[in-house]
């Protein structure tokens, strides 16, 4: 008489897929109550899993007010910050004080209408500093309806700008021939060489604008801007584009904290 086999137990713990476990992140569940209830939610979620395997830092937000609704764990390990710590807020948090309003109105003009890329400054938990390339775009339902802002952005320098104490820029400056190269001490004397249009281009560069941005809101073409930055790095004595935004970011924070825009 043959034996019946014993029917087999579930086994506890999470589901699995080829053998990787599948347990959906605090992220993703915030969003799931975030979104519960709205037609939509379910779209999100499954865009959220997606982006849980992704090496690019990843942010979704509601497009009424621009809340974070979720951060995939590659933003979690560039900013510092926990979703938990973040869900809810506007993503104002991540940028440095004293940036263009007017550059903040085009970026979510453009991310409304149909996306928009550049470099900015953002600043981490500890309070680093440090340049991302960041591409943006509206998520849309079936009706052609904004039903979130998707950003996906990336670490542009091999390392973090630090802040200290002082709230002055300590730059990691690269070296040359094993000697770090620091900035003249004297290229504050040369600022009343520069026109008003080279000390415009100067206190943008300073704010984390790049070539394209800062063309755009000057009306300006690329050969324009980019002469003016040559112009700069001469008549400031500076001898390399880093030593340049350096210094234009020393002259921008120090502007923003006597009260200047």
């Amino acid at each position: 008489m043959a034996s019946k086999k014993p029917a087999k137990k579930a086994k506890k713990g999470p589901k699995t897929v080829k053998g990787m476990a599948v347990s959906p992140s605090a992220g993703v569940l915030k969003l799931r109550q975030v979104l519960r209830g709205a037609n939509h939610s379910g779209y999100l979620v499954q865009l959220a899993l997606g982006y849980e395997l992704v090496h690019d830092a990843v942010t979704i937000t509601e497009p009424e007010h621009n809340r974070l609704v979720y951060v995939n764990p590659a933003w979690e390990e560039l900013y510092g910050y926990a979703a938990s710590e973040v869900l809810g807020r506007t993503v104002t948090f991540m940028n440095l004080k004293g940036i263009s309003e007017k550059l903040l109105e085009n970026i979510a003009a453009k991310t409304n209408r149909d996306g928009w890329e550049g470099s900015l400054l953002n600043r981490n938990k500890a309070g680093d500093v440090f340049s991302i390339r960041l591409r943006t775009m509206p998520l849309k339902n079936e009706s052609g309806e904004i039903i979130g802002l998707l950003g996906v952005s990336y670490q542009t320098e091999g390392e973090a700008v630090e802040v200290g104490k002082s709230r002055h820029l300590s730059l990691r400056l690269p070296s040359t021939n094993g000697h770090a190269r620091k900035p003249r001490q004297d290229w504050k004397a040369s600022l009343a060489e520069l026109t008003p249009r080279e000390l415009e281009v100067f206190t943008l560069l300073g704010k984390g604008l790049d070539t394209k941005q800062i063309g755009e809101l000057l009306e300006m073409s690329l050969f324009t801007v980019q002469t003016h930055r040559n112009h700069l790095k001469a008549k400031l004595k500076l001898g390399s584009v880093t030593e340049l935004n350096y210094v234009s970011y020393q002259w921008a924070s120090r502007r923003n904290r006597n009260g200047h825009r």
